[in-house]
């Protein structure tokens, strides 16, 4: 895999060999920031469930101003440092001043102390959204308490719908990116609904 435009377009990106690893396909992250346009630039980033970083790096490729990064396997940690360290290099920026990688568990992580965010990035293994629904819908419920003007990109299994009852509500004009030939997961994209 690659990262798929801006100064660092076709760096490799190494994936980890790890079970909980699933990163977005070259195809579907091209689409996403397609889709988003020039609101990268400048943008503070939070990468949740990281992984490869895949999402996070196209956003530094892309001039954003700063990732953090949340990846609980040290191991995944350490080949996403490697991967920042690369596309960094790439870009010629320090990756010590624009990315942070806190090795930590999303579902535990201090999100107050991640503020100015403007766009929130969250993939987790797809079978969360099954076996642990309730709480990745606690977890949307606590970004959208502390990012009340983030944009939220979400990635799921193409059959999975989100529920009201998150906070988010879809952005303007927001229409699903899916994947291509058997659409078998789509990202969609969500701000705050200010009126609750």
């Amino acid at each position: 895999m690659r990262i798929t435009g801006g100064k660092a377009c076709g760096i490799r990106l190494d994936v980890p060999k790890s079970k909980g690893v699933r990163p977005a396909t070259d195809f579907m992250r091209e689409q996403v920031f397609n889709r988003m346009g020039s609101v990268v630039r400048e943008a503070c980033i939070l990468d949740c469930f990281a992984g490869t970083g895949a999402y996070g790096l196209e956003c530094l490729s892309r001039g954003c101003k700063s990732v953090h990064f949340l990846e609980k396997d040290v191991h995944v940690a350490k080949t996403l440092r490697e991967n920042c360290m690369r596309v960094c290099k790439s870009v010629c920026v320090d990756c010590n001043t624009v990315t942070t990688i806190s090795v930590m568990d999303v579902f535990q992580a201090p999100l107050k102390q991640f503020s100015d965010m403007q766009l929130i990035f969250l993939d987790p293994p797809y079978c969360f959204w099954r076996q642990c629904v309730d709480t990745l819908n606690h977890l949307l419920r606590s970004l959208a308490q502390c990012f009340h003007s983030a944009v939220l990109i979400v990635e799921t299994p193409s059959e999975i719908l989100s529920s009201q009852e998150t906070l988010w509500i879809p952005a303007a004009s927001s229409r699903s990116v899916q994947s291509e030939r058997k659409r078998t997961s789509s990202v969609n994209f969500y701000k705050v609904n200010t009126l609750l």
